[in-house]
């Protein structure tokens, strides 16, 4: 089987929920930055995606993986909750 390791969420402030998280002890990244696109690296080019670029901007990866513990998920849930007012 697949083993997990990236769990997105979306968020409208991505650096304000990460520092958020941060606080709280909860390691979260943001990825793809510059959005992959834009490495000229990679695309021998530079070109615009705003559709991708917005959403690269909103989406955060929570903790994921095989050893992760209950007590940590719903820990990272409930701060999740948390940021969002619940």
């Amino acid at each position: 089987g697949a083993a997990p390791y990236l769990f997105p969420v979306l968020t409208e402030d991505q650096d304000d929920f990460i520092s958020f998280m941060q606080q709280k002890g909860v390691l979260c990244l943001s990825h793809y930055r510059p959005e992959l696109h834009k490495m000229k690296e990679l695309t021998g080019r530079d070109y615009s995606l705003p559709v991708t670029e917005k959403l690269n901007r909103s989406v955060v990866s929570i903790p994921v993986s095989q050893t992760v513990t209950e007590e940590e998920i719903r820990y990272i849930i409930g701060q999740t909750l948390a940021y969002y007012g619940y």
